[in-house]
């Protein structure tokens, strides 16, 4: 029992590492004691797609950033 319980907190541990809601951990875990598998993984998808979208995001923004230090100091060389 105590190891099923282990298991269950550590499965909501990764969900929450993963920044899933509260909301998307209830309807995973539900899902889960239906045994409907195909619909956790469709849940799983979906929230991965969002952080993939975040990372892109930021990514931009890294590039920017970058572009905006190059010129800077490409400009000003003897600033540094």
């Amino acid at each position: 029992m105590a190891d099923t319980e282990t298991r269950m907190a550590a499965l909501i541990q990764n969900l929450r590492d993963a920044e899933c809601g509260d909301e998307a951990i209830s309807r995973f875990l539900e899902l889960g004691k239906k045994n409907r598998i195909g619909e956790q993984l469709t849940l799983l998808a979906a929230h991965r797609a969002a952080l993939l979208g975040n990372v892109r995001r930021a990514q931009k923004s890294l590039d920017c950033m970058d572009y905006l230090i190059f010129n800077l100091k490409k400009e000003n060389p003897g600033q540094l």
